[in-house]
């Protein structure tokens, strides 16, 4: 076998492993290449600053940001929405990546929607707490606890992972709009159902527009 021929197959393996086939609402396919993963490890929570607990809604009624001194961290899963799902009232589930430049204006547009009086929960696809903490402080969600998703649950790739959560949240929503989800703008949680708001629903999303 020829160097060449060595070389391609390398390559052409490497790019096998490292592509995400996605299928549209519509049986669509396409592909991404090298798809973006959370590389932040587990295990590197610093303890005397943060405190890791699972998801409890009565931590976000009652504004539990911090137990023991410590900046409460709180991993959230699809089924916990049903808990939320069975309450009074409407909230508003937006996903965001901290390291994002673009996340400063995810926040603010969340921020002002929190401060008009609506339950907004964002969770960060990735585990840089420190981050995240950072970032929310500096806002009406410095009351509540951080949302976060994690890879020993959801596997490490971002979008693959909003695309799990959402569909063990929903799985009729994933029926209609499969891989699309990972592209819903935000989860609307109202009145016992859960509806993925896709960013061309000019209905619902241009509320998070203004």
């Amino acid at each position: 076998m020829g160097k060449r021929t060595i070389t391609f197959i390398f390559f052409a393996t490497t790019i096998c492993f490292s592509c995400r086939t996605y299928v549209s609402g519509n049986g669509s396919k396409h592909r991404q290449f090298l798809p973006t993963k959370d590389r932040a490890a587990i295990s590197d929570i610093d303890t005397n600053s943060f405190i890791k607990l699972p998801f409890n809604l009565n931590d976000y009624c009652n504004k539990v940001a911090y137990k023991n001194g410590k900046r409460v961290i709180e991993t959230i899963e699809g089924t916990d929405l049903s808990t939320i799902a069975n309450t009074k009232g409407r909230y508003y589930v937006y996903f965001w990546n901290p390291v994002c430049p673009a996340a400063r204006i995810d926040i603010h547009k969340m921020d002002s929607l929190s401060k008009k009086g609506e339950n907004v929960i964002m969770i960060s696809m990735r585990s840089n707490y420190d981050i995240i903490s950072n970032k929310l402080d500096k806002t009406s969600f410095a009351q509540y606890p951080c949302y976060v998703l994690e890879a020993e649950k959801y596997t490490d790739l971002l979008l693959v992972r909003k695309i799990r959560f959402t569909k063990e949240a929903c799985e009729s929503c994933y029926e209609q709009y499969k891989d699309d989800l990972a592209v819903a703008d935000y989860l609307l949680v109202e009145n016992g159902s859960i509806t993925p708001i896709m960013y061309n629903d000019t209905t619902n999303s241009s509320i998070l527009k203004n």
